[in-house]
């Protein structure tokens, strides 16, 4: 295929350690779906697995868990499939907020919560969590995973874009 990572859409996942609890962090990735539900990003949090980022609908939905609910809202739609998609999830501890980036460009993306996002103990991509969604497995392909201990501004996430999209258009 390509050096990205596949996805059955059934069971598939991949993992990786996470980040110390109340820092600021930023998430970025490629992805290409084939279908209009599936998880792009979960949190393990203590056993309990909470989305971050999942395609709901067709619809990017996104969140996090506060610790004692999970916060979260639509933050990009629609999505489409069959087309690679570079996506930023950026938490910014010192708000504290989530900053969504789609193709290099800030989303109108306001969650309505200030709350921490608690402990980022390991991530799982293409995995769905159980704070929203219907629980579906990732059906689609991720590619140019990067995980950073800083939040990413908007100069930063479009460069990240513009970098690496011709792999993606050529």
């Amino acid at each position: 295929n390509g050096p990205y990572l596949s996805f059955d859409g059934i069971n598939q996942y991949a993992t990786c350690d996470g980040l110390v609890s109340g820092s600021s962090f930023s998430v970025e990735m490629w992805i290409r779906t084939i279908s209009d539900n599936g998880g792009l990003l979960t949190d393990g949090v203590s056993g309990y697995n909470c989305s971050l980022m999942e395609i709901v609908n067709n619809d990017l939905v996104v969140g996090y868990w506060t610790g004692s609910a999970a916060a979260y809202r639509t933050a990009y739609t629609p999505m489409g499939r069959y087309i690679w998609r570079h996506y930023v999830f950026a938490y910014n501890a010192a708000g504290p907020q989530l900053e969504i980036f789609v193709d290099g460009v800030r989303t109108n993306f306001n969650l309505g919560t200030k709350q921490g996002a608690g402990a980022v103990l390991g991530l799982f991509m293409g995995a769905p969590g159980s704070s929203f969604g219907d629980n579906s497995f990732l059906a689609g392909d991720l590619a140019e995973f990067r995980l950073w201990d800083v939040l990413l501004s908007d100069e930063k996430a479009l460069a990240q874009y513009n970098n690496t999209k011709s792999a993606y258009y050529p």
